[in-house]
């Protein structure tokens, strides 16, 4: 070690190497309570039983056939996740991933090419997904109109007012006592919004 390094005190090499292990294990505990980090973790452990169960399960041929299957449910994460960091969700996005397969081959025994093809179907799909979205602005539309305007219900009847002021009391209320109850038990509900899309 050099002669200029101080051995004790805070500068010295062991408390410099105390900090660095301290961060480290801060970060590493930060990273491991992200909700994220569950599945990175639960994957790893989940690979080492079966590979200790099975000296074949990382073989190529597994690895090959585990991928084949796992293929489809990650390209429908992957346009299932940029509704979820919006805080909205779409169950169609399953039927419309089935639904690409067919809209390409049909386009393709037409005689377009492959690319085109392709193309051509992710057009189709997208084109479902901008209708099924303006379907719905349209129901939520229609429905703050009826509650605007018809006397049946809304502003425009005081029953309905009372019984929708009293579900909101209702729902506060019930929301108050679980965050009570939830607080006492180490748990922050302020943080479901933050990983639940609000729906």
């Amino acid at each position: 070690m050099p002669a200029d390094v101080p051995r004790d005190g805070d500068g010295s090499a062991g408390a410099v190497d105390a900090r660095r292990r301290h961060g480290l294990v801060k970060r590493a505990s930060d990273f491991l309570l992200r909700p994220e980090a569950s599945v990175i973790v639960v994957t790893v452990a989940l690979v080492i039983y079966f590979e200790i169960a099975n000296q074949n399960f990382l073989t190529n041929a597994n690895v090959q056939t585990i991928s084949q299957f796992v293929a489809a449910p990650v390209i429908i994460a992957c346009g299932e996740i940029m509704l979820l960091i919006c805080r909205e969700i779409d169950l169609s996005v399953g039927q419309v991933f089935a639904l690409a397969p067919f809209l390409m081959e049909n386009v393709h025994d037409f005689g377009l090419p492959v690319p085109l093809a392709i193309l051509a179907a992710l057009a189709a799909c997208a084109l479902i997904g901008l209708i099924i979205g303006l379907i719905t602005i349209g129901l939520i539309g229609y429905c703050l109109y009826e509650w605007l305007s018809n006397n049946a219900y809304g502003v425009n009847n005081n029953d309905s007012l009372i019984y929708m002021g009293a579900m909101y009391v209702l729902a506060l209320v019930i929301f108050l006592v679980a965050r009570t109850v939830r607080a006492r038990q180490g748990i922050d509900l302020s943080l479901i919004n933050k990983e639940i899309p609000v729906e």
